[in-house]
């Protein structure tokens, strides 16, 4: 990698240095001819071609430096956005309420003790990885909210047509069901979105 940048380097300032040197050459010559004459002030048209052609030089380089100093900020950053799109899809595939409910259930929890525990669970996860917007995509991070946002209201829809007696078991039915009857719903597309933007950071 190293000897790919140098040979980057020489490519960018190859065409300033040669242009430099063969104007400091001809500029000297003209001077040196200028005094050869009796002429001890040179044309200051001269001085000025000979300070554009540095100018030029300067302006290369500092091309060049600004390229190289993308490139190690990159060498540094890429590191934490490829954590980051791994710990959002980690983010979905933990609020997903077919592995939620395993994990967040109880024996003898009621419908309401469970919407509880799966909305805490929800929040508590996303908060969790809030940090992790300022690493991806503006668009993937907003549809892990929407999803989040989504299943929290399907939580509350779910328990809100329970009995006041019913148990986790059929608030747990209840939002697998609809989680399948729903487009909205759908983890597995957020999860391909969010691959697909990983990827395009690579590049």
């Amino acid at each position: 990698m190293e000897n790919l940048h140098l040979w980057f380097y020489l490519l960018c300032i190859l065409p300033s240095v040669i242009i430099a040197v063969v104007a400091v050459f001809f500029f000297q010559k003209s001077v040196t001819a200028m005094h050869e004459k009796g002429i001890k002030n040179p044309s200051s048209g001269r001085e000025d071609v000979l300070l554009l052609m540095l100018k030029g030089f300067m302006d290369r380089e500092e091309r060049y430096r600004a390229e190289q100093g993308k490139l190690e900020m990159r060498k540094h950053t890429l590191p934490l956005q490829l954590q980051a799109y791994e710990r959002c899809i980690l983010l979905l595939e933990r609020i997903n309420p077919s592995s939620l409910i395993l994990r967040v259930s109880q024996k003898g929890m009621s419908a309401f003790q469970l919407q509880t525990a799966m909305i805490s669970a929800i929040r508590e996860e996303f908060e969790h990885n809030l940090s992790q917007q300022l690493y991806v995509d503006v668009e993937s991070w907003e549809n892990i909210r929407k999803v989040k946002e989504e299943l929290i209201r399907l939580v509350n829809t779910s328990a809100a047509a329970m009995e006041d007696n019913a148990m986790a078991a059929s608030l747990a039915t209840s939002v697998l069901e609809k989680m399948e009857d729903s487009e909205r719903f759908s983890i597995p597309k957020a999860i391909d979105f969010i691959k697909t933007d990983a990827k395009k950071s690579l590049f």
